[in-house]
């Protein structure tokens, strides 16, 4: 890990990026409707596999919504 926040485009019909947070272990999605979801306790491997994905809208539809807890981000 070289930096504590990570940040990568998402190639998605509907996300626009994701932030990860090392410290805090927070996963943020950017909608590109403008909206935002913080998801908590998202282990930094799922980031790894998020970025390394060939579809990412679909590992987020499989391997994070619905799985960890999140708050809108207003």
């Amino acid at each position: 890990m070289s930096t504590l926040t990570e940040s990568i485009i998402v190639d998605s019909s509907a996300i626009h990026n994701a932030v990860y947070q090392h410290v805090t272990r927070a996963l943020t999605l950017t909608y590109k409707s403008g909206l935002a979801y913080e998801y908590y306790n998202v282990p930094s491997h799922i980031f790894d596999r998020l970025r390394e994905s060939r579809s990412k809208g679909k590992f987020i539809n499989a391997h994070v919504l619905r799985r960890y807890n999140f708050k809108k981000i207003v």
